[in-house]
């Protein structure tokens, strides 16, 4: 079954937030994980896709932007606003959308990141009342520092 994760930030704006994903897409890539981070726009892609770029000095982090141009990226790591595309392998899948994408159950992780920002709480609430009514049980992490 499919392991669902929010992990809730104790600060509002999109730098700590993306500087977040960047240490935890880090941290997955190097247990060996297959990741997709889904956004919500084309530009929130390429603002990840840049961070992740030059995030550490002394880090790779293999990645791309998957589209409909690029869709069968074979990179560790790929971010789009579109749902993954079946060639993508279903391993953790970061939602930064507003949408639950329909293959969710296909990954063996999802992953969901809240800051403190007001809509982000309530598109968390309504995600997180969604895993419980299709019967997954999410857990909730609280993360006090992300910068």
């Amino acid at each position: 079954m499919t392991q669902i994760d929010f992990y809730v930030l104790s600060e509002q704006s999109d730098e700590a937030t993306h500087h977040f994903i960047a240490r935890l897409t880090e941290k997955a890539y190097g247990s060996g994980h297959q990741i997709f981070i889904y956004t919500e726009q084309i530009d929130q892609a390429k603002q990840l896709d840049e961070l992740l770029w030059r995030f550490r000095a002394e880090s790779f982090l293999p990645h791309e932007i998957t589209d409909a141009n690029n869709p069968c990226a074979v990179t560790a790591i790929n971010i789009s606003e579109q749902p993954a595309p079946d060639t993508l392998p279903k391993d953790l899948l970061i939602n930064l959308n507003q949408q639950i994408p329909e293959a969710f159950t296909q990954y063996q992780r999802v992953i969901e990141i809240v800051s403190q920002h007001p809509d982000q709480k309530q598109r968390a609430r309504e995600h997180f009342k969604h895993y419980k009514a299709q019967g997954f049980s999410p857990r909730s992490h609280d993360i006090k520092n992300t910068v």
